[in-house]
C-alpha cells in the first residue's frame, strides 16, 4: 500500500544554511512506497525511488533526494539498490554498497571518479560456505587489479569461536 504525502527534501535546503539547521519549510509531495519502519522508508520523487525517514516528534517525513537514491519506480522491492555516497575532497566519492544476495549478503566500497566506473576497494560478507564461527569474510583490492589481493575470515578477537 502507497500513500501521497508533503515531506521535506533534502535537495530543497536553504543555500548556504547548514544542514542541521535547515528543517522544514522544504517540502514536495512524494508517494510513500514503503515504511517498514520510522528509519527504513522508501519513498517516490519525480520517477525515482530515495531514502526516507518518518521523524515521529514533528509527524513528518524526510526524503535523501541527494544521496538517497534506490532505483527507478515500478522497481521491484527485491532489485531495489541501497547505495550510500560519500563525497571526498576533489570530486571523487566513496560508494557503499548493500547485496543482499541469499548466499553471501554484504556490502562492497567502490570509490567514484568523475568519467569513469566506479573501482571496487573492499567488502565484507557473510559467506556460509565457511565454518561456524568463521562465516563473515573481508576482501581487499589493490589498484589496477581485478582480483582481490586479500580474502580472509574476519574474527572477532573479543568473541570466542565455538570450537574453544
Amino acid at each position: 500500500m502507497s500513500w501521497t504525502v508533503q515531506a521535506n527534501l533534502r535537495s530543497l535546503k536553504t543555500a548556504g544554511k547548514p544542514e542541521a539547521l535547515d528543517f522544514g519549510h522544504h517540502k514536495a509531495e512524494v508517494k510513500i512506497i514503503s515504511h517498514k519502519d520510522n528509519n527504513n522508508v522508501v519513498a517516490e520523487y519525480n520517477g525515482t525511488l530515495y531514502r526516507a525517514i518518518f521523524n515521529p516528534f514533528v509527524a513528518e517525513f524526510f526524503v535523501d533526494d541527494v544521496d538517497g537514491y534506490i532505483g527507478k519506480a515500478g522497481t521491484h522491492p527485491d532489485d531495489m539498490k541501497f547505495i550510500i555516497e560519500q563525497a571526498l575532497p576533489g570530486g571523487t566519492s566513496l560508494i557503499a554498497e548493500v547485496s543482499d544476495d541469499p548466499e553471501y549478503p554484504g556490502i562492497q566500497i567502490s570509490l567514484k571518479t568523475p568519467g569513469s566506473d566506479n573501482v571496487p576497494i573492499c567488502f565484507a560478507e557473510y559467506n556460509s560456505t565457511k565454518p561456524a564461527g568463521k562465516e563473515l569474510c573481508i576482501c581487499a583490492y589493490a589498484a589496477e587489479q581485478d582480483e582481490p589481493v586479500y580474502y580472509e575470515s574476519y574474527s572477532d578477537p573479543q568473541t570466542p569461536s565455538p570450537n574453544n
